[in-house]
């Protein structure tokens, strides 16, 4: 039986990215106001087999300096990217249709650590989006969607269609995690 398991690595100082497209979706999106904070982790989703690969994980993300630079990220391992988040709002999950950061993860554990249980390595952006008190929780899903997904020139800034797939997920938020 196959289980999997989530590594969610962010910036510890500000991260250029997200706060620049926080602040297009803000200045840019007619809706943008709506918009409280944005922020952005690489997700690795690890596929594996018996019960050893989980307790090796945290070493091997520390030892292979693949995931993580210990002097610029910080990094939690999870089931789901949306465990243990401390405000309500919502996740969209980008990845590209081909795969290659996953590819070459898998290839580079595979060799590094020599474990023949991990079968799959998957990698995708996730951004955590929380809104404005204001928004209807009915409306949050076609919010977030008009904020991500690029439709026009004018719409969307996190997931171009042609090349990505995405999904969206609202999160309703818990106390003590890290949001």
């Amino acid at each position: 039986m196959s289980r999997k398991l989530s590594l969610l690595v962010w910036h510890r100082v500000e991260d250029l990215i997200a706060t620049t497209a926080e602040e297009t979706i803000r200045n840019r999106h007619e809706q943008g106001q709506k918009l409280e904070t944005l922020a952005r982790e690489e997700h690795w989703r690890f596929t594996f087999d018996g019960n050893a690969f989980p307790a090796r994980l945290d070493d091997l993300v520390s030892r292979s300096r693949l995931f993580v630079n210990p002097n610029k990220h910080a990094f939690r391992i999870v089931d789901e990217p949306e465990d243990g988040r401390t405000h309500a709002g919502a996740i969209v999950r980008v990845r590209n249709r081909e795969d290659i950061e996953g590819a070459t993860a898998m290839h580079s554990l595979r060799a590094l650590a020599g474990t023949g249980d991990l079968t799959d390595v998957v990698f995708e952006t996730v951004w955590f989006l929380r809104l404005a008190p204001s928004v209807e929780p009915e409306d949050v899903a076609s919010l977030v969607e008009s904020f991500a997904v690029t439709h026009t020139r004018h719409d969307g800034l996190l997931v171009n269609p042609h090349f990505q797939d995405w999904s969206l997920t609202v999160v309703p938020g818990t106390q003590g995690a890290r949001a």
